[in-house]
């Protein structure tokens, strides 16, 4: 019986999770991909973009206002180069 146990419980934790990645997979995904494209939001949510003035104008959409020290990226480059 204690093996029984043993087999059933990883096996069934393994067919759950499996269900669980498929189903996400093959409904929910696509339902948040289209929801996305929708909004106009695919550049922002699957592009790596640090734009401090765009993270600062998002976050005061929101409602937060976050006093921080101006980053000109020119300047950089330049001191970079």
């Amino acid at each position: 019986m204690f093996k029984r146990r043993l087999t059933r419980w990883p096996a069934a934790f393994g067919v759950g999770a499996a269900c669980a990645y498929l189903f996400n997979m093959a409904v929910l995904r696509p339902i948040y991909l289209n929801d996305i494209t929708e909004m106009g939001l695919v550049d922002k949510y699957f592009f790596l973009d640090l734009n401090a003035d765009l993270m600062k104008e998002d976050l005061a959409n929101f409602g937060f206002k976050i006093d921080a020290k101006h980053f000109d990226l020119e300047k950089t480059e330049e001191r970079l180069s």
